[in-house]
């Protein structure tokens, strides 16, 4: 009777917490309209598949929270000196929303999880009964960066809905600046830019994040039309008619192991060089994107911070040099 006594004491210690936190009040969070997202009063457990949101994530003051992230992220040299505790974050999963791993959110148990795109209905059905709220954001384009901000913002909650609603109308202000200064170049002077996502022959067109970026920065994309009837306006360009369309600027990124990742095959490696050495011949000027910036949303403002100021640069005031980068400091660095 007495071991019966201790035992039936010790599953009441053990579950006692896990009604009580059922029991806790939640709150809800509605966005594009139709989906619908239940959370804690408080969101203290974050989680994202996502290099962009992790910068947004970090803006909004919630970067110690984030308990899983991406390997890129948590190996980014900027990233870990704003966010210290990343190296500590698990990995959400492959990457992307189909890559979650739903036995690692299972184990980690985030109040709320970030994916680009929505999740497999088998693995959101499990997340959804175990409790994790999914937030599966639009993409792909500048708008749908502050969008989301905003989202994120209204999932925090307090402070972090304030910076989100700051954030906005400061980018807004800065983005038609820009569109201002940059009305005075006449059409024949913009020069025709390839820009390289991820590996040399990776780019995109119309419509896309990177066609924006390429928009907002004066710039002639020469890849516009070429991936129109593929998904995201993006794909692998042949390197013939890079060269055939004779651009002004290449943007590349740093090779990955020269970013320090180990995990690049060499044969994948020694075949980037080559296309890197190829599109270096047929550009009059190439600008590569600094090695430690890593992936997401932070790579095309710093690709179009650069591409702005070197192309237009006769065209800015000198209180205007510093513009677009402050897409990127905006907040982040606290």
């Amino acid at each position: 009777m007495l071991i019966r006594c201790l035992l039936f004491g010790l599953l009441m210690l053990t579950t006692a917490p896990v009604a009580a936190s059922a029991e806790s009040p939640r709150r809800e969070v509605v966005y594009y309209g139709d989906r619908h997202l239940s959370l804690p009063q408080t969101v203290t457990r974050v989680a994202t598949s996502w290099e962009a949101q992790n910068s947004i994530i970090a803006m909004l003051g919630y970067g110690d929270r984030i308990v899983a992230t991406t390997r890129i992220v948590r190996s980014m040299p900027v990233f870990r000196k704003f966010v210290p505790s990343i190296v500590n974050a698990s990995l959400a999963g492959t990457g992307g929303a189909a890559g979650i791993s739903v036995e690692e959110m299972l184990a980690l148990r985030p109040d709320i999880l970030f994916v680009p795109d929505m999740l497999p209905p088998a693995k959101m059905e499990q997340l959804t009964q175990a409790g994790i709220a999914v937030a599966a954001f639009h993409y792909n384009s500048i708008d749908a960066i502050v969008e989301r901000t905003l989202i994120t913002g209204e999932i925090f909650g307090g402070e972090a809905l304030d910076i989100a609603r700051r954030y906005a109308t400061y980018f807004e202000s800065n983005r038609r600046r820009v569109r201002e200064r940059l009305e005075r170049i006449p059409p024949a002077a913009r020069l025709k830019v390839y820009l390289a996502s991820g590996s040399p022959l990776s780019t995109s067109g119309r419509p896309s994040l990177n066609q924006d970026w390429m928009d907002l920065g004066g710039a002639i994309n020469v890849a516009e039309n070429w991936f129109h009837d593929r998904p995201n306006a993006s794909g692998t360009a042949i390197l013939e008619n890079i060269v055939a369309s004779d651009p002004d600027v290449i943007i590349t990124p740093a090779c990955p192991r020269c970013r320090g990742d180990p995990q690049q095959p060499p044969m994948e490696h020694d075949q980037g060089r080559a296309q890197r050495a190829c599109l270096r011949q047929s550009a009059r000027s190439v600008l590569v994107v600094p090695r430690d910036v890593g992936g997401g949303a932070a790579v095309p403002v710093a690709r179009e911070a650069a591409l702005s100021r070197r192309l237009h640069r006769y065209r800015y005031g000198r209180g205007d040099a510093r513009l677009l980068p402050e897409f990127l400091s905006y907040r982040f660095i606290r």
